[in-house]
């Protein structure tokens, strides 16, 4: 999303907040005309509550300093909490904490059940991956109206139909016949 984001729009500055400096992000901006900027907020996974301290403490101080007129969260639980008026946008991916929860660790199901009310209700705009998050998002938290919009997750450029003669090769190679299923 953020690949194709930067090569539609020139116009728009974004800054880019991720946990580590990384060649994709590097490859993402080099040569890119509009402003860009990228903030590492380091993500110690291991000590204690700090996914927490870094999503609805620090994030927002960054915010604060750039006072951007949007805001993106790509997963679920967005750190929602500004001292100025901005657009907020989350993607839902699916609502698995909340539909069967005995699937998820306890913290993922506090945070959900008590943090992803307010985050329906305080976003501007929900991305949801398909129809059914759609009619999930609005059964447990009601009728949207135009706030969310099914985007379909897409593909990155490298996954693509193989080249026949190599679907060939496999198919000798595991003496796979027609018709045959693939389950993954």
């Amino acid at each position: 999303l953020i690949q194709k984001l930067l090569e539609l729009d020139s116009e728009n500055e974004y800054i880019l907040i991720h946990s580590a400096k990384n060649q994709f992000f590097d490859k993402l901006i080099e040569g890119r005309k509009a402003l860009t900027k990228e903030v590492i907020i380091p993500g110690y996974r291991r000590l204690p509550g700090w996914p927490s301290l870094r999503k609805f403490f620090i994030l927002p101080f960054v915010f604060r300093k750039f006072k951007p007129d949007v805001v993106f969260e790509p997963a679920h639980i967005g750190p929602f909490s500004f001292f100025w008026k901005c657009r907020k946008i989350v993607t839902i991916n699916d609502l698995t904490p909340i539909i069967f929860p005995q699937h998820h660790i306890w913290i993922s199901r506090f945070v959900h059940k008590k943090l992803l009310p307010r985050v329906v209700k305080n976003a501007d705009g929900i991305i949801a991956p398909s129809d059914s998050t759609r009619r999930d998002i609005e059964k447990f938290y009601g009728k949207q109206g135009d706030k969310i919009r099914v985007i379909y997750d897409g593909a990155v450029d490298s996954l693509k139909p193989a080249d026949e003669s190599e679907v060939q090769k496999i198919r000798e190679k595991y003496g796979i016949e027609k018709p045959y299923i693939l389950s993954v």
